[in-house]
């Protein structure tokens, strides 16, 4: 799928291939940022490649300050992947107060992105919701739509999780878990140049960029967390996530293609 203009992220895994040579059908999976700002045009592609269910994984007060723009003949699942306190809705006035308390966060900024992604993949809300995805993403009818506010972090751990099932190995997934640097960086440049240049600070730029981009070392202290608690990714889908082999099956045979 071409780049879509009115969004600021979207990814239909298209260029990847899995340890056994599979591809992810063409137009069945894909993670984006969120969609309350498609234009015209680009409403128009998602709905000519039935889009048949939009699963948003915003907290309810950021779907509130910009709901999605709705596609016809789609299904809309609200499932909330973290409270509102820890996905607060950012905006002009907001902005830079959000990101003080970030950095003043004890360990730092680099330490409340490793807590937040600790929450992604153990807090009781987030499995319950990741359950739910992928519930809806093995019942779909047609192409399947799941993003967040920025599309790099809820968004990119449910990627991960999904690319694992498919078969994906640990390089791949990690690879493409970062592509959103790629896509974005222009934007966390201008951000983070005019944050140093509007406040005289270095710092607050640095820290602004540990937010605005996918780290390896976040889906590494996630990836610890799993192992520490349930001793592999496959016991963490079993009884974290309640996946069952026939699930993973299921999946592999809907979405994947020589």
């Amino acid at each position: 799928m071409r780049k879509l203009k009115s969004i600021l992220f979207i990814n239909d895994f298209s260029s990847i291939k899995n340890k056994y040579g599979h591809r992810i059908k063409t137009d069945s999976l894909i993670s984006s940022s969120k969609l309350s700002s498609l234009s015209k045009t680009d409403k128009s592609i998602l709905e000519k490649i039935n889009v048949t269910d939009v699963i948003d994984l915003r907290s309810e007060l950021e779907i509130e300050a910009a709901p999605d723009l709705m596609l016809n003949n789609s299904n809309y699942h609200r499932v909330s992947i973290l409270e509102n306190s820890d996905s607060p809705v950012v905006n002009k006035e907001n902005r830079l107060q959000i990101l003080i308390e970030k950095m003043t966060y004890p360990g730092g900024v680099k330490a409340c992105v490793n807590e937040y992604y600790a929450k992604l993949v153990t807090s009781t809300l987030s499995l319950n919701g990741y359950k739910k995805a992928l519930e809806i993403i093995k019942n779909a009818k047609g192409t399947v739509i799941y993003h967040c506010t920025q599309g790099k972090d809820r968004t990119g751990v449910l990627s991960c999780i999904l690319l694992y099932i498919l078969g994906f190995d640990r390089k791949t997934i990690y690879k493409n878990y970062k592509r959103y640097n790629k896509v974005t960086l222009g934007q966390t440049f201008a951000y983070t140049f005019g944050v140093a240049i509007r406040y005289f600070s270095i710092k607050k730029a640095r820290s602004l960029s540990y937010v605005l981009v996918s780290r390896k070392e976040y889906l590494d202290h996630a990836y610890a967390l799993i192992l520490k608690e349930y001793g592999s990714i496959d016991n963490y889908l079993y009884k974290a996530l309640n996946i069952t082999k026939e699930d993973i099956k299921e999946l592999q045979n809907k979405y994947l293609e020589k």
